[in-house]
């Protein structure tokens, strides 16, 4: 279980400083996964298609 947890902490923080990247870019940034679905959407990209990130994320870049 310690292991698991470690993993855990050391996954939040890898998110974190990737966040702390990204909305730091001064370029637009979407990063698709899977299916096409939204991951990313920081808010350059935000002010270019004027939509927020709570109403991009997770849907499909096709929709």
């Amino acid at each position: 279980m310690e292991i698991a947890r470690h993993r855990a902490n050391e996954l939040t923080s890898i998110n974190s400083y990737l966040e702390s990247i990204i909305s730091g870019i001064h370029r637009g940034v979407a990063i698709l996964g899977s299916g096409d679905k939204v991951l990313v959407w920081n808010k350059e990209v935000e002010d270019m298609w004027g939509l927020r990130p709570d109403a991009v994320l997770g849907t499909s870049s096709s929709s």
